[in-house]
């Protein structure tokens, strides 16, 4: 079955009157041969929007093109606040790989993470290095399209980046979920045979400041990521059983909890809260207001 991704903006007072439809700004449609999809969108300074998901194929978006790797391959996509797709790359190989987060920055460079399992995966010209099955990639964009960046973590399991947020210095927090032992540079987080939450910041140049992962008889992942404006993370996902995160004792039970976990500026952590589910629960987005609380 064919499936495009695609994108709209609507007229905000037209959805919440009563007895109107939609009354749609801009519809704007792209995609590969199959099997795409959009997993994350937002929306610049400028009122840019950026896609970010995956493609089966060579993609358009507008009257723009990017040459696919021979599977799945990620994309990133911009437009403008008409509907002009103003460019549009992929990465990847003839693996799967997809990406889940996009957040931009004050000047309009563009952030997203997600996972490869591609062993010939490419950005431009550089190959990805893989260390088995699905890897985590974090990449930064110019608000031009220009790959600036991109960096790498894993071990031999499934390994995502999912959430991706900016802090008030400029760093990158990206979290997610390592399946066993994984490398973040010089870094190791996680623990052989359990699936393990981890958080990780970079530098707007794209260097690791650290790198955290659950630890002990505990088990979860993470989805969504927000920062407030001391700084602090807030990461929503899943979780159970008992160990700790950034030296801080975790004890989440038997079920698989939906989870809210504050991590201080320098990865540790501060406090969690969970709520079980029946039979399990998942935070899936995580945003804090100006007042610095977290919804």
């Amino acid at each position: 079955m064919h499936r495009t991704f695609f994108t709209l903006a609507a007229t905000l007072v037209s959805i919440v009157s009563p007895g109107h439809g939609a009354d749609f700004d801009w519809v704007t449609m792209g995609g590969g041969a199959k099997n795409d999809k959009t997993r994350a969108v937002t929306v610049d300074r400028e009122g840019n929007v950026l896609l970010a998901g995956e493609l089966t194929g060579d993609g358009v978006c507008g009257d723009q093109k990017a040459s696919g790797g021979g599977g799945m391959d990620f994309f990133i996509a911009k437009l403008d606040p008409t509907g002009r797709c103003l460019w549009m790359h992929t990465l990847g190989g003839s693996g799967i790989d997809r990406g889940y987060g996009v957040v931009t920055d004050a000047v309009g460079n563009a952030y997203v993470t997600g996972h490869f399992q591609s062993t010939d995966a490419k950005v431009g010209d550089q190959m990805l290095p893989n260390a088995g099955d699905y890897d985590v990639f974090v990449a930064k964009y110019s608000p031009t399209g220009e790959q600036l960046w991109v960096r790498t973590a894993g071990g031999a399991g499934y390994d995502y980046g999912h959430g991706i947020a900016l802090d008030r210095k400029g760093d990158v927090i990206v979290a997610g979920a390592v399946a066993g032992e994984a490398a973040f540079g010089n870094q190791t987080v996680g623990a052989k045979g359990a699936r393990c939450i981890f958080c990780a910041k970079y530098s707007a140049d794209g260097d690791l400041k650290w790198a955290r992962g659950t630890e002990g008889r505990i088990g979860g992942s993470a989805h969504g990521v927000g920062v407030d404006a001391a700084n602090n993370i807030y990461i929503g996902g899943n979780v159970s059983g008992v160990g700790s995160f950034g030296g801080l004792a975790i004890d989440a039970g038997k079920t698989t909890s939906a989870l809210l976990l504050k991590v201080s500026s320098e990865g540790k952590g501060e406090w969690f809260r969970s709520i079980p589910g029946t039979p399990s629960a998942l935070s899936h987005e995580i945003s804090v207001d100006a007042e610095g609380r977290t919804w």
